[in-house]
């Protein structure tokens, strides 16, 4: 009981919009390009600023948009630093747009920084870049420790343990099927899942509240395991078709295939 009341009274939301905001100055400073402080900071207001105002338009009242704070620095710790200044404003704008317009009731139909993401990848390849978790060792054990927190806060281990258990099994098929020994795959299997690119994604944007708030334990795990089935197909699609990032496009097409089928159950 006091284990739950303790983490009951910790401000999820206003922790992460720290946590990635930390991990933003952090990786500008580990790679020496401060001038990523700069576009994050761009990204983060115009994502909070189109929220807002468009809230206030609809529903005649301010508010703190911390959601798009959050939103806004998960783009700015993924898009490439090297994507041009008129991508940088589009992927904001979008995912606040998509915020707003792509819903089923209160809750969020797909993921708007992922959504906005995949837009702007699909125009300007190489815009996932997943810089800010995946610039070094350092990196890795911050996204690893904190986003361990962060599932025992969320209470989501049990979204994010079956998305690794069949993305790992898929992982392992590929890797065999492009002739892998099974002696080497231990450690292949290690490197590609101990990365600050899979924690983060995890351990943010995977279990985002809105997006997965469906209505049993049961339904969250199933859509765990079909994000890390889609991935794996995804990666196999990506040899024909050119997909920004599979583990992202994976994620919103979980999101669109539970949230439709939540909608014809509830129906």
């Amino acid at each position: 009981m006091r284990l739950s009341g303790f983490r009951s009274r910790i401000p999820i939301k206003k922790f992460m919009v720290g946590y990635l905001a930390a991990l933003l100055i952090f990786g500008a400073f580990g790679t020496n390009d401060l001038n990523r402080i700069l576009r994050g900071a761009v990204i983060v207001t115009l994502c909070a600023a189109v929220d807002l105002f468009w809230t206030k338009i609809r529903d005649k009242k301010w508010y703190l948009p911390l959601s798009s704070f959050i939103s806004g620095l998960i783009i700015a710790n993924l898009l490439s630093p090297q994507a041009p200044w008129g991508w940088l404003i589009f992927a904001p704008v979008a995912a606040a747009a998509f915020k707003q317009l792509i819903h089923w009731g209160p809750r969020h139909i797909f993921n708007p920084a992922g959504l906005a993401l995949i837009v702007v990848g699909i125009f300007f390849p190489g815009a996932i870049s997943w810089w800010g978790a995946a610039w070094g060792p350092t990196a890795l054990a911050v996204v690893g420790i904190i986003g361990i927190f962060i599932l025992w806060r969320q209470q989501r281990f049990h979204i994010v343990l079956p998305f690794l258990a069949i993305y790992a099994l898929g992982l392992a098929g590929l890797l065999l099927r492009a002739g892998v020994s099974v002696s080497d795959l231990s450690a292949i299997l290690r490197r590609e899942l101990i990365d600050g690119t899979l924690f983060f994604f995890t351990t943010i944007m995977l279990i985002e509240p809105i997006t997965t708030s469906f209505a049993t334990r049961k339904i969250r795990m199933i859509y765990g395991a079909i994000v890390g089935a889609l991935a794996i197909a995804v990666s196999l699609a990506s040899r024909f078709v050119p997909i920004p990032d599979a583990l992202i496009a994976a994620m919103l097409g979980g999101n669109l295939i539970v949230t439709l089928a939540t909608i014809k159950k509830a129906r």
